[in-house]
């Protein structure tokens, strides 16, 4: 994503070179201010707007990702590589469980590698 609002900026100043050289110097400073107005007022959007936070972001959420592999073994045994809730954990929807490694259950055991509640 960097290399392409790079590329795409570089492109924006080349084109915008190219026509103030087509331009007398008394329009060139007239189109310059106008243009540097444009971009200034942009570049605070974009300041504001990477200020906000993002719209899936909620205070108190959960979020699991990239957890390794678990074994359970025996009768209530437990393995775990994602979220298990108490019952006081957040509504649907503010746990996030992403990349998680594989729990395997043998003997009786209990296996869990997403989301589960209570």
């Amino acid at each position: 994503m960097q290399r392409t609002v790079i590329v795409v900026t570089g492109g924006a100043v080349a084109l915008f070179a190219g026509v103030l050289s087509f331009l007398t110097w008394d329009q060139a400073n007239k189109v310059s201010g106008v243009v540097s107005a444009l971009v200034a007022i942009a570049a605070l959007g974009a300041a504001v707007a990477a200020l906000v936070p993002a719209r899936g972001s909620r205070p108190g959420a959960i979020e699991v990702a990239n957890t390794g592999a678990a074994i359970a073994t025996g009768s209530g045994s437990i393995a775990n590589t994602g979220h298990q809730g108490d019952g006081s954990a957040p509504a649907a929807g503010q746990v996030r469980v992403t990349g998680t490694g594989e729990a395997r259950a043998e003997d009786g055991g209990v296996a869990n590698s997403g989301h589960r509640q209570g």
